[in-house]
């Protein structure tokens, strides 16, 4: 059985949240892990945060089929975690945001109550 996940992230956006994602997903990708990417525009993508090559390599993830079932990673503010038609079918919904405080808004307690898991 092949390991594979969803990673949900502003993947093209010129920021930490998408610098970070593409690292994690390009690490995930060189362990042989089956990636397929779920981009969101969280600020404003811009095509010179990558180079060609990258941005060929992100986008060709955007077709990779995975099962169903696969963990799903909402790399995201909670502010933009959703349920998709899949939700309930897969192994597990992430969700990972990373918020420099001690306490986060109480707007974002639902939306974190929804996911099976938060990664901070």
């Amino acid at each position: 059985m092949s390991k594979e996940i969803i990673w949900n992230a502003p993947i093209y956006d010129p920021s930490g949240y998408a610098s970070c994602a593409r690292e994690y997903i390009w690490a995930l990708h060189k362990l042989g892990v089956t990636v397929k990417i779920e981009p969101v525009v969280m600020w404003s993508a811009i095509r010179g945060a990558l180079t060609d090559d990258q941005h060929e390599f992100f986008h060709s993830l955007e077709q990779t089929p995975v099962s169903k079932a696969t963990t799903k990673v909402q790399h995201t503010v909670p502010d933009c975690y959703h349920r998709d038609k899949d939700f309930f079918n897969r192994k597990c919904n992430i969700g990972y945001t990373v918020f420099e405080t001690d306490m986060f808004p109480k707007s974002w307690k639902v939306k974190m109550d929804m996911m099976n898991k938060i990664f901070v």
